[in-house]
């Protein structure tokens, strides 16, 4: 990820106008994340130095500006503009956690009912199956000859029937 997203991303999560990123080399690079010509860029490119957005601090400029803003009292007030935008995203995110646990919520309420309405199915579905010959009784399997050797009496008198 190139300096330039992540700064993208910055000015695109807390509504910053002002990014800035440090490079290896000690430069600094100031984006302007609300210059109106950025909307002529698309999202993949990058942003070269020499957009108006953008200003190039050398690292001596950039601890000079940090002394002035220490001994002016600048650095208080930004961190608590920091922290009252962080405390707002906080807030945000609390509250769709909210909604998330409510939805979750209703998840498993349903979740249940569905399982309660299986088990209801479910001995509907364990119809007892005749053991097999191994597992039956001799007087049971001597009734299901006399059963088959009846119906297939009645199927033969029946084929009689049809001659006539």
């Amino acid at each position: 990820m190139s300096d330039q997203d992540i700064a993208d991303r910055l000015s695109k999560t807390y509504d910053l106008q002002y990014v800035a990123k440090r490079d290896a080399s000690g430069t600094w690079r100031v984006l302007d994340s609300w210059d109106e010509s950025l909307n002529t860029i698309e999202d993949s490119e990058d942003i070269p130095d020499n957009h108006t957005a953008v200003t190039l601090l050398t690292e001596g400029q950039y601890l000079a500006v940090i002394r002035e803003a220490t001994k002016g009292g600048y650095l208080q007030s930004a961190a608590i503009a920091e922290i009252q935008a962080l405390e707002a995203k906080v807030e945000e995110l609390e509250a769709d956690k909210i909604v998330l646990e409510r939805e979750n919520e209703s998840l498993s309420e349903q979740l249940l009912d569905l399982d309660s309405a299986q088990a209801e199915r479910e001995p509907l579905l364990n119809i007892q199956q005749p053991a097999p010959p191994s597992e039956v009784s001799e007087s049971f399997l001597i009734k299901q000859m006399i059963i088959s050797k009846l119906a297939g009496m009645g199927q033969a008198e029946n084929m009689i029937g049809l001659n006539d």
